[in-house]
């Protein structure tokens, strides 16, 4: 294969993978729906009346996204947002405390909580018994 033909299947591929993005994606809310449109690079995202988990599930079908939320994302999601994938993510995720990565074509994103609040501390050890008190 010459490099003439991969970088006409590459531009096929590219295309295809644009067509594809372009999707409206109805969730189980009530008259919610979401709507992508873009590369990863130029996305746009458009929701009515619906949560942060529901556009991430919708983003996640459309494009590589390993999600792990440890906490529910029920929050209601900004309407409309606009920018790269990654950027779309952390306006998406505002409020919770979270990272992405990125590893070859994946997007990982791994939600611990919400922001502002504070883990409980573990309970302390029981105090131990003061040596001395043993030989009495």
């Amino acid at each position: 294969m010459t490099a003439t033909e991969r970088s006409g299947r590459r531009r096929c591929f590219g295309a295809a993978t644009a067509i594809l993005a372009v999707a409206v994606v109805w969730t189980s809310g009530a008259c919610a729906k979401v709507r992508i449109e873009g590369s990863r690079d130029a996305l746009h995202v458009a929701t009515d009346n619906d949560t942060v988990a529901n556009v991430l599930a919708a983003l996640a079908a459309a494009y590589p996204i390993a999600i792990d939320a440890s906490t529910p994302l029920d929050a209601p999601a900004r309407e409309q947002v606009s920018g790269s994938l990654s950027q779309v993510l952390s306006a998406l995720l505002e409020g919770y405390d979270y990272a992405i990565w990125i590893e070859r074509e994946l997007t990982k994103v791994v939600v611990s909580g919400r922001s502002g609040k504070r883990p409980v501390p573990p309970a302390p050890p029981p105090p131990r018994p003061n040596i001395t008190q043993k030989w009495r």
